[in-house]
């Protein structure tokens, strides 16, 4: 189990990334990164069961960034595993680079699926579950959605249905889902966490319980909290 400071530091520095890297794009989405920072740190790096040294290895976790167009945030969650340099981050969406808007599964090792039509990539999660289901596979799927997603989301057709998730949502809160599916769903809870003050073992404890059953946590992320300055060493 990570410590509570390494998962607040990590998170911290896909932050930093995702500001640096966005603003050497001039582009970019900003607000659906950085509100994912907590969540992906806890996913990666203390819940899923992934290698970044081999992210092909077949007993692995699967994570599905539905929304895609939070990419800057799977990129920097990669970069803080080890398995993008520092440097490839300052590429993100130029011509030819491996770090598009949108993930790009063909491109770059570590993506699952290629994302960005909202709601698609739950759909995929869903296919992805269903394989390993047959296959007698105990690989879990995460599939993380936002509320923009949810309102397109495909919740599957016959014979594998899915209930429909509804929550409320007050402005200017932005909700993220990170769902671990395993199909056919018959039941589907949710709990209600923030991820303001982030209390990573309030995550921790959330996301391991979901991982028992199909579930889904309802996360109330920080977009704009953004990440202080490197603190200057006094002279």
């Amino acid at each position: 189990m990570t410590d509570e400071r390494t998962l607040k530091d990590r998170a911290l520095a896909m932050r930093r990334n995702i500001i640096t890297m966005l603003g050497a794009a001039k582009s970019g989405h900003p607000g659906g990164s950085l509100d994912l920072c907590e969540i992906m740190a806890v996913l990666y790096f203390d819940i899923m069961r992934y290698d970044f040294q081999n992210p092909g290895r077949p007993d692995r976790d699967y994570l599905i960034l539905s929304k895609g167009h939070g990419a800057p945030v799977l990129y920097a969650a990669l970069a803080e595993g080890g398995m993008l340099a520092k440097e490839e981050l300052l590429t993100l969406r130029r011509l030819g680079s491996r770090l598009q808007g949108h993930p790009d599964m063909k491109r770059l090792p570590g993506v699952e699926a290629s994302t960005g039509s909202l709601g698609q990539g739950f759909s995929v999660s869903i296919g992805i579950s269903l394989s390993h289901k047959l296959n007698r596979r105990d690989n879990r799927v995460f599939a993380v959605l936002g509320d923009g997603n949810s309102m397109k989301v495909s919740f599957g057709i016959p014979p594998w249905p899915l209930p429909i998730i509804g929550w409320t949502i007050s402005p200017p809160s932005s909700t993220t889902m990170a769902c671990k599916s395993t199909a056919p769903i018959e039941t589907l809870w949710t709990l209600a966490i923030s991820a303001r003050s982030f209390p990573p073992s309030v995550l921790r404890f959330s996301m391991s319980t979901a991982t028992m059953s199909p579930g889904c946590n309802e996360c109330s992320g920080k977009k704009f909290r953004g990440a202080p300055k490197p603190s200057s060493p006094k002279r």
